[in-house]
């Protein structure tokens, strides 16, 4: 069978194999489309344009990626920061595409440059650990704390991006980047802003969070972090470092938010680490295996949860809403409205 094209004025004969081979061309070559801020492109061409780019690394497990923005969140005195520490150095011995190792940028708001030589000093031998020549800490200076604006701490932080070529960021934590308001709205507006920066600087940033106060017996889950689902939306991967009835050094990361991968450490196979003390005088989380998350949450319902409920049925018998509420006791709306509605107890 034959078709004809008619191209510059000359009539072509070509078999129908050969002409949809030539509009199939066409179309992948199609150039891209703007609608002002928006660019248009069919999936096709843009499917095959994008093939060929290697995929994203694992930077750390099935938990944090190349080029994504992440949120490892958990309640205050968890761990946070040393398995954040952790994430930092292994990213360190993934090798970049040209075969070099990643430089890492640890923005350290939380601890003191004491505290945390104690936490990587061993108390009798005094041997320190030594941490990768491609590690770097970052914090801000006692005088320059006065005049901190969320623009000026962005701006500080694509600086030094790009003048130390850094592939991967940590920043410990988000509530210091959005310390004068802790609102949902400004912490979305912030998140948003940091994906900006994943894309337009090709890094990969992973931000610390902390957990409201809420009921020790319930499973972890995105209601549990603050601000929720507006801060969430915009992280490519999130998960949780939570406490364990198990002992008072036992820990657990479960994966709530996964794009780059299915959900590999949900409940039912959540990673399980104990708090210890190297050999080389490092505070560390060890890893133990896995196990379901029922294993770890505490079985009864202590005064905790009790003296939670009181304070939030006093405050919507005031008339307040469960929103208010959830703000004025640092509490996710979630848990609010869990114990104004419990669910009934089956017969």
């Amino acid at each position: 069978m034959w078709s004809c094209l008619f191209l510059t004025e000359r009539m072509v004969i070509m078999t129908e194999q050969e002409a949809l081979k030539m509009c199939q061309e066409i179309i992948d070559n199609a150039p891209k489309e703007n609608y002002g801020i928006f660019v248009g492109e069919d999936f096709n061409p843009m499917i095959k344009r994008v093939k060929n780019e290697p995929n994203p690394k694992q930077l750390f497990l099935s938990l944090f990626y190349e080029n994504e923005l992440a949120i490892l969140f958990g309640p205050t005195n968890c761990g946070k920061s040393l398995f954040a520490i952790m994430i930092a150095e292994a990213t360190c011995s993934v090798l970049t595409e040209q075969g070099d190792l990643r430089k890492v940028l640890y923005f350290d708001m939380e601890m003191s440059d004491k505290q945390q030589q104690m936490r990587y000093t061993d108390p009798d031998s005094l041997e320190s650990h030594v941490f990768p020549a491609t590690l770097k800490r970052i914090t801000i200076s006692e005088e320059s704390l006065s005049k901190i604006t969320e623009q000026s701490l962005l701006e500080g932080l694509e600086k030094a991006i790009t003048e130390t070529k850094a592939s991967v960021v940590v920043f410990d934590n988000i509530t210091f980047l959005n310390s004068r308001n802790q609102k949902a709205e400004e912490a979305a507006d912030l998140m948003q802003k940091l994906k900006g920066l994943t894309r337009r600087l090709n890094v990969s940033i992973l931000v610390l969070a902390h957990t409201p106060k809420r009921i020790a017996t319930s499973s972890m889950t995105l209601n549990d972090l603050m601000g929720s689902s507006l801060i969430s939306a915009f992280a490519d991967s999130v998960f949780v470092l939570n406490k364990s009835c198990k002992g008072k050094d036992y820990r657990y990361v479960k994966q709530l938010k996964a794009r780059s991968s299915e959900i590999e450490y949900g409940a039912e196979n959540v990673l399980v680490y104990v708090i210890e003390r190297a050999p080389d005088g490092r505070l560390y989380l060890r890893y133990t295996g896995t196990s379901h998350e029922d294993e770890h949450l505490p079985k009864e319902v202590d005064s905790e949860r009790e003296a939670l409920k009181s304070e939030v049925m006093k405050l919507a018998d005031m008339g307040k809403t469960q929103r208010e509420i959830a703000e004025e006791l640092g509490t996710s709306a979630a848990t609010v409205n869990r114990l104004l509605n419990p669910k009934p107890k089956p017969k």
